[in-house]
Parts: structure tokens; C-alpha cells; sequence
């Protein structure tokens, strides 16, 4: 499971049953979005000029990806390369980010 960590157990309870089945529906809606299923690589080091490779681990090659924390100077980058395990970034500038990787 995704999102939700609900044990289904056996029932006859209609209403129980129901509930189950929209969850099961919302999950696997929600588990189509790419973005939602990301991985957020946390205090990746960027040195100017200099490629730095992500290991994502969403085993697919991602969709996309952005900065969501720049820690020590705003964060200029570019992709070189994607594959299912990593993603290869150019740092314009030094510092540090996190970046989620979808």
C-alpha cells in the first residue's frame, strides 16, 4: 500500500465494505500521479561546474525532479542524464540542496 495502512479483514458490513473499495480506487488513482511517487535526496553537495549524481531508487527513470531546499546558496542546475537508478545534474554554483525526484 501506498497511502493508506489499513488492514482489510473479512466483513459482510456493507458500509465497511464500501469504505474499503474507495480507498483501494484513491490509492491506486493517486498512486498513478509520477509526482507523488518521488524520493527526496536530502543534502546533496553541489561544487560549480561539476556534475552530481542522485540515486533516486524509484526503479524507473523519472519524470522529472526539483529543488525543494536550497541550504547554502540557491541552487542552479541542469540534467545531463537519467536512468532508473540515478539522475545526473550540473551545479552552476556550490552548495547544498535537496531535491525530489519524481
Amino acid at each position: 500500500m501506498l497511502f493508506f495502512d489499513l488492514k482489510k479483514r473479512p466483513t459482510t458490513d456493507r458500509p465497511i465494505m464500501t469504505v474499503y473499495d474507495a480507498l483501494d480506487t484513491a490509492e491506486r488513482n493517486l498512486g498513478s500521479i509520477a509526482f507523488l511517487n518521488g524520493r527526496l535526496s536530502e543534502g546533496v553537495s553541489l561544487i560549480s561546474g561539476s556534475n552530481v549524481t542522485v540515486y533516486h531508487g524509484l526503479k524507473r527513470v523519472p519524470r522529472g525532479w526539483l529543488v525543494t531546499r536550497a541550504i547554502t546558496s540557491a541552487a542552479s542546475l541542469y540534467e545531463v542524464f537519467r536512468s532508473d537508478t540515478t539522475i545526473v545534474l550540473r551545479a552552476g554554483n556550490t552548495g547544498t540542496a535537496d531535491i525530489w525526484v519524481f
